[in-house]
């Protein structure tokens, strides 16, 4: 609509919204695809996400959304906006290397939102068409390195189907992964993980998911799709022990674990797909 205009809208829509609590702004979808459409160009976004900061006398979460297309951005993230910004308060990526939430975290010091690591789905695109495992297990991996997600659903009964798809309508969710999503949301909050800090990530353990509390008190190990019949955890800290429950993500189970887990000793693990184990320190 062009600067003049654009400003005009952003403060309209601030004015009305900022006094709501259950806002935050994310200023585009795939900011940089509205460049290469000649709709707004990348040098522009500064300028009206400072526009958003400085209308909202709330401060709400701030943050934008990039393209991803695995051909050309698996490999880097030149094409992200610079989260480093002062107005900027998390990233909101769109990607599905959980793994990386670590780094991005650390380099940034700004919570990390996967705001789009694909959907659970049918659809003949790629980023449509997950699993319900798969879907929650990104989750896991995520919510365990202290990270987020938002969960999407791109289930359809036909080709050219007239049933409302929740991706993009809302609505019924027919999946099964945000059964799983939502346990493991209130596990988190039943158990104070809500402030977790990544750990194992430069171990030869690095193929779990761990995440502790700042006072390492409370840590979750997520295996995935990792299936060890014994397991040592020499990431978690030294003088320790834990008393543990494992849990059935899928199953939404939860029961108390034979042996108490410190970072020294050996212990045996049941061989299944998409385990794990939440840690309590003894007195």
């Amino acid at each position: 609509m062009g600067k003049h205009f654009n400003h005009l809208y952003l403060q309209y829509i601030v004015a009305r919204l900022a006094s709501f609590k259950n806002v935050w702004w994310s200023l585009a979808n795939e900011y940089d695809l509205m460049d290469i459409a000649g709709q707004i160009h990348l040098g522009e976004w500064d300028d009206l996400c400072q526009t958003v900061s400085l209308e909202d006398p709330s401060d709400h979460l701030l943050s934008i959304h990039n393209f991803y297309d695995l051909p050309r951005h698996g490999f880097t993230t030149n094409n992200w906006y610079d989260y480093s910004k002062p107005w900027i308060t998390h990233l909101s990526i769109q990607n599905f290397s959980m793994y990386r939430s670590a780094e991005w975290q650390h380099g940034y010091q700004k919570p990390v939102i996967f705001d789009e690591c694909r959907y659970e789905g049918n659809i003949e695109m790629g980023w449509g068409d997950l699993s319900a495992e798969e879907e929650a297990d990104n989750f896991w991996k995520a919510m365990c390195h202290g990270a987020y997600a938002s969960h999407g659903e791109t289930l359809i009964d036909k080709p050219h189907t007239a049933r409302p798809i929740w991706w993009a309508h809302g609505g019924k969710l027919y999946g099964e992964s945000y059964k799983r999503i939502n346990y493991l949301a209130q596990l988190i909050t039943d158990n104070g993980l809500t402030d977790l800090k990544p750990i194992g990530i430069q171990t030869a353990n690095w193929e779990l998911y761990a995440g502790a509390t700042r006072d390492d008190n409370n840590v979750i190990v997520y295996f995935g799709t990792s299936q060890p019949r014994f397991e040592r955890l020499p990431f978690l800290p030294d003088g320790k022990k834990y008393s543990a429950q494992l849990i059935n993500t899928w199953d939404m189970t939860k029961q108390a674990f034979k042996n108490d887990i410190d970072s020294d000793t050996w212990f045996e693990m049941p061989q299944h797909k998409y385990q794990a184990l939440l840690l309590t320190a003894k007195e």
